[in-house]
């Protein structure tokens, strides 16, 4: 989880997911959508893209934000649009997401991180709301298998490992350290 400002005007939850040294931070927003947004709206969602804007790798926003993006004069969608375009982010969903029209529901990524265009299934099936959905590149990295050859300690003969250190070159200098650390040691 990656822990957000707090927001009075929309829900969301902020995921980063981790794989062999590359990620990808995933931000699900949900706007209630029966009035318009308060302008405290924009202020807000603007304090999470600039947090968003320093986490490192890849960044996928999505949800149901309930601005009508299709209506290119309405008020709302020109912030909307300005609040994207002022952080290099762009929103891919294209044709409606909702029963009784519009684009409400958004898959929104900075402008250099290329996704698969979304497939929007029609809405009504579970939901007023269509379901969104979009691949995204993200390389898993299986780390190749080692092979390890470890031996059971309880296996391990006791006497002959002891007298196997005492021959060694190094048997003098253990000797004469645990001597010196311990006194004279006869079972070490």
């Amino acid at each position: 989880m990656v822990p957000l400002p707090d927001t009075a005007t929309f829900e969301a939850l902020c995921l980063r997911l981790t794989d062999g040294g590359e990620s990808i931070t995933l931000l699900s927003i949900y706007r209630p959508g029966t009035r318009p947004p308060p302008a405290a709206f924009y202020d807000e969602l603007a304090m999470v893209f600039e947090m968003l804007v320093q986490q490192c790798g890849a960044v996928v926003v999505g949800g149901d934000i309930n601005i009508h993006v299709e209506k290119l004069a309405d008020p709302d969608a020109v912030r909307f649009a300005d609040l994207l375009q002022s952080f290099d982010m762009v929103q891919h969903v294209v044709g409606p997401t909702q029963k009784s029209g519009g684009t409400l529901d958004h898959v929104i990524t900075f402008a250099d991180y290329v996704i698969d265009p979304p497939v929007v299934d029609p809405p009504g099936v579970l939901s007023d709301h269509s379901l969104v959905v979009s691949c995204l590149p993200f390389a898993h990295h299986v780390a190749p298998p080692t092979n390890r050859r470890v031996r059971s300690w309880r296996m391990v003969d006791l006497s002959s490992f002891r007298d196997a250190i005492t021959n060694s070159p190094l048997g003098h200098l253990w000797a004469s350290w645990s001597c010196h650390c311990f006194g004279h040691v006869e079972n070490y």
